[in-house]
């Protein structure tokens, strides 16, 4: 039984200490709660990916990447690049967009394209999978076979509860984002946190 519990503790806090880390999976939850778009499509297929990826981690697949030092560096690469473009992106809606419809405001506006983004920024998200898969799975090893389920709970239980308060919680902030100088300033700060971790990460490879 204390194998259990401190698995579960464990699994949850690593996932605190990674989850809150704002990258294009939050930005994106956050944008759609902001919006008040398909916020029950985000949180579903954001949770959904996540218990995939936390399964294939605590299945062995983080510690098998783990113990293959130029694979984490192509991770490293190619979140940075994955970074950079979604900064790049954010910086030049924040320049150019007018923020006077749904769309320019949400870019996901439909299910589908609520799903389909919720799936990108969480499976083809090279920091998204890094952390989950690698970070959080490769830890799981520590415990045994039967401990590492109480270990997945834990995590996911904080980033599933951390994906609702952000989305629902920036539902709240949405009448402060009724004006379009509002939506201008929020991409130019994500612009800038995005390529600013972007350096960090690309640097920490190097």
């Amino acid at each position: 039984m204390e194998h259990f519990i401190d698995a579960f503790i464990s699994g949850a806090t690593l996932t605190i200490s990674l989850v809150i880390a704002f990258g294009p999976q939050n930005t994106f939850l956050l944008r759609q709660g902001l919006s008040n778009t398909h916020l029950r499509m985000a949180l579903l297929a954001t949770v959904s990916c996540e218990i995939l990826l936390v399964g294939l981690g605590v299945a062995g697949v983080g510690t098998l990447v783990q113990s293959i030092p130029w694979l984490k560096k192509i991770f490293a690469i190619a979140g940075s690049v994955f970074l950079i473009y979604f900064g790049v992106r954010s910086g030049w809606r924040a320049a150019t967009s007018k923020y006077d419809d749904v769309q320019s405001r949400a870019p996901f506006a439909t299910a589908r394209e609520v799903v389909l983004a919720a799936m990108s920024f969480s499976l083809l998200n090279p920091t998204s999978l890094f952390d989950t898969v690698v970070l959080i799975g490769g830890l799981a090893g520590q415990f045994p076979a039967l401990a590492r389920a109480a270990y997945a709970a834990g995590s996911l239980l904080i980033s599933s509860a951390w994906f609702a308060g952000l989305i629902y919680g920036a539902r709240q902030l949405a009448p402060l984002f009724a004006r379009p100088i509002a939506w201008r300033i929020f991409d130019g700060v994500i612009a800038v946190i995005m390529i600013a971790l972007a350096i960090k990460l690309l640097w920490g490879s190097l």
